[in-house]
C-alpha cells in the first residue's frame, strides 16, 4: 500500500496535484499476470496509462516485452512498469528497448510523452541562464512579498505546467535561492531573503526580447516596455515615441503594421519570449525585474544606474515619487 502511496505522490509532484490511480479488475487479464504484478490506471499528460507493479522487482526484458504485448492486445497502450530499484545495466536495457518506467523519487521514462526524469543526476545540470519559463517563476517568486512559496500560486499567475513549475523549482533550489522543509507531500518551499534572492538570481536573468519592430501606429493596448516604463518608472526623460511589449504568440496582431523604420506617428513593439502582462503593475508597466533584465544587452551606464536605484527602491520597500 505504501508504494502505492509513493508513486502517487510521486505523480503527483511532478504532473498533476488531482493525480488518482485506480486498481484494475479486469477478468481478461490472465491469472499469472495478476501474480506478477499489481495493476493500476492513472493519467499521465492526458495519456491513459496502465501501471504494473512489479511484485518481484524482476526485470526481464523478453518477459516484459512479452507482457507489454499482452496488455496492448487486452487494449491498454500505455504500459509503465513500476520498481523499488534498478541497477545501471537494468537501466540502459530499459531505455534501449523503450521500456517506460517509475522508480518513485530515483526515476520516470516515458518515451510516448518523450519524458526523461532522473532525481540522481538533477544536481549536474549547468545553468547559464535561465529558459523562459524558470525565469518567469523567479520574477513571481520575488515579486511575491512572501518568503513561502506556493505551488498552486505560481501555475494561477504564470499560465505554465505543474511539471514545468516543478523543473524551474529544481533549478532554483540548485542555484541555492530557493530550499525546502519535509519531504514528499508534505515539501515546503521557501526562498532567501530578497536582497540576496536577487543577488544570487539576477546574473542567470536573460532579456526576453526576441526582437523588436516599428509600426505606424503611435499607440496601441498593451503594456509599456523599454524607454516607456523607464521614462514612467525613474526620473528618465520621455522618448518622442512609444515602446511596447507583446508576447511573441500574438505577434500577428501588428505584423501587417509594421514598417521597416521609426518615422512620424510610429511606436516601438518589443515582441517577448513570454507574456509581459503576467506582471505588469497598475500603471500597464511591465514588471520591473524584466524591465531590467530588457536592458541587459545595452551599453548605457545612465541607464543601468537607473535600473539599479529603481531594484534597491523595491528590495527595500521603498517607492520613488517621479
Amino acid at each position: 500500500m505504501n508504494e502505492i502511496i509513493n508513486i502517487k505522490d510521486y505523480l503527483k509532484e511532478n504532473f498533476d496535484k488531482t493525480t488518482e490511480i485506480i486498481e484494475i479488475k479486469n477478468k481478461n487479464i490472465p491469472i499469472y499476470l495478476k501474480q506478477k504484478y499489481s495493476i493500476y490506471k492513472t493519467m499521465i499528460c492526458d495519456k491513459d496509462c496502465l501501471l504494473l507493479i512489479s511484485k518481484d522487482n524482476k526485470i526481464l526484458i523478453k518477459q516484459l516485452l512479452k507482457h507489454i504485448e499482452q496488455f496492448n492486445a487486452l487494449g491498454y497502450e500505455h504500459i509503465v512498469f513500476c520498481f523499488k530499484n534498478i541497477n545501471t545495466e537494468q537501466r540502459k536495457r530499459l531505455l534501449d528497448y523503450k521500456i517506460a518506467y517509475i522508480i518513485p523519487y530515483i526515476q520516470i521514462y516515458l518515451p510516448f510523452i518523450y519524458l526523461s526524469i532522473n532525481e540522481k543526476y538533477k544536481k549536474e545540470i549547468t545553468i547559464n541562464t535561465f529558459s523562459p519559463s524558470t525565469q518567469l517563476v523567479y520574477i513571481e517568486i520575488l515579486l511575491n512579498q512572501s518568503e513561502n512559496i506556493e505551488i498552486n500560486e505560481i501555475i494561477q499567475k504564470t499560465k505554465l505546467s505543474r511539471m514545468t513549475i516543478n523543473r524551474a523549482m529544481r533549478e532554483l533550489i540548485q542555484l541555492g535561492v530557493v530550499y525546502t522543509n519535509g519531504k514528499n507531500t508534505r515539501k515546503e518551499y521557501k526562498r532567501l531573503e530578497k536582497e540576496k534572492y536577487w543577488f544570487i538570481g539576477k546574473k542567470y536573468l536573460k532579456s526576453p526580447v526576441k526582437k523588436a519592430i516599428w509600426i505606424n501606429q503611435e499607440k496601441i493596448d498593451e503594456v509599456y516596455a523599454g524607454d516607456s516604463a523607464l521614462e514612467h518608472l525613474t526620473m528618465m526623460n520621455a522618448f518622442e515615441y512609444k515602446v511596447y511589449a507583446i508576447d511573441k504568440r500574438n505577434i500577428d496582431k501588428y505584423i501587417s503594421y509594421e514598417i521597416p523604420e521609426q518615422s512620424q506617428n510610429c511606436c516601438k513593439v518589443e515582441i517577448w519570449n513570454y507574456d509581459p502582462q503576467l506582471f505588469a503593475d497598475e500603471n500597464n508597466n511591465v514588471d520591473i525585474i524584466s524591465l531590467y533584465s530588457s536592458f541587459m544587452n545595452l551599453d548605457d551606464e545612465r541607464v543601468h544606474i537607473e535600473l539599479e536605484e529603481l531594484m534597491e527602491e523595491y528590495l527595500n520597500d521603498r517607492i520613488r515619487k517621479v
